[in-house]
């Protein structure tokens, strides 16, 4: 991810598990399709921990890096360790 009001990568940072929601017996990551996002959406499954994801205007696709669409990708997910300790 870009972070454009920086003009540098997103600051790499554990992300959080929220888990999305139910409404209406209907879970809302599938129907928005919203499963990790740089920005805080109640919808989404990993959210971006960060201050600078409080607003969807911070970050963009890393076009130096991001493979041509449909080129197949796999994305490892692996639990953290929290660090009380840690700071932006």
């Amino acid at each position: 991810m870009w972070n454009v009001v920086a003009e540098r990568p997103m600051q790499r940072t554990p992300w959080i598990f929220v888990g999305s929601e139910i409404l209406d017996g209907v879970f809302q990551a599938h129907l928005e399709g919203s499963l990790i996002t740089t920005y805080n959406d109640p919808h989404t499954i990993l959210d971006n921990p960060l201050s600078t994801g409080m607003d969807d205007v911070y970050y963009t696709v890393n076009k130096k890096l991001v493979p041509p669409r449909g080129t197949p990708v796999g994305v490892i997910l692996a639990p953290g360790v929290a660090d009380s300790t840690r700071r932006e």
